[in-house]
């Protein structure tokens, strides 16, 4: 829906918004290949000059490693053995689409109001911080008590997931400031970090665990 709605936004002539919506579309649903190219379209039909190239690179590099780590990842180790980190990723995804989202949108509404001053957040710091620290550890308590109805077969695992939450929470943080004061650099970079570092991980553990 977000997807479609940024589209149309973006052909009546706002392209700001249409691009701020069709972004949230594609970080909600880091998976679909069909919102990054919508998404990717979009950035090079305006014509943007301002570093919204490493934009569109980022955003395809990303969906291709999230797609790659879930197919190989699948394959490799069966259906059974990769539920568990099918479940830490759906709720990263939602994690993602219904806190993080909103604090980075905050963050760069906040910052580009202010000249690019990452100082305007200095009163928010605090809550923006609980929130981080909090609700990963949440999600780990969740993890351990849905134990293996949710696939989550040791202790081990719940932890990962609220690591992998924290880690997560602090890129967008980053990455919200970043968007404030338009380096697009540096969001892509962030955008592409997770996926690729994730792949590039995931890669020799799989080697290894279909060797043995």
């Amino acid at each position: 829906i977000m997807d479609t709605l940024g589209n149309i936004v973006f052909d009546k002539g706002d392209t700001a918004r249409g691009l701020d919506l069709m972004k949230k579309a594609v970080d909600g649903a880091p998976k679909s290949p069909g919102i990054r190219l919508n998404y990717a379209r979009a950035l090079v039909k305006a014509g943007h000059r301002d570093g919204t190239s490493w934009l569109l690179i980022a955003s395809l590099l990303a969906g291709v490693a999230s797609y790659v780590f879930l197919v190989v990842g699948g394959r490799a180790l069966g259906t059974e053995a990769f539920a568990p980190i099918a479940t830490l990723w759906t709720v990263q995804n939602i994690f993602t689409a219904i806190v993080l989202l909103s604090i980075e949108q905050y963050e760069v509404r906040t910052v580009a109001a202010a000249g690019g001053q990452a100082s305007a957040l200095d009163r928010a710091r605090p809550a923006l911080w609980g929130i981080v620290i909090v609700l990963p550890i949440l999600i780990t308590v969740f993890l351990l008590a849905a134990g293996a109805r949710a696939a989550i077969t040791s202790p081990e695992l719940a932890i990962i997931g609220g690591v992998w939450a924290l880690t997560m929470a602090l890129l967008v943080l980053g990455r919200g400031i970043a968007g404030g004061r338009s380096n697009y650099r540096v969001v892509a970079l962030a955008t592409a970090s997770d996926p690729v570092i994730r792949l590039a991980l995931a890669i020799p553990v799989l080697l290894v665990l279909t060797t043995t």
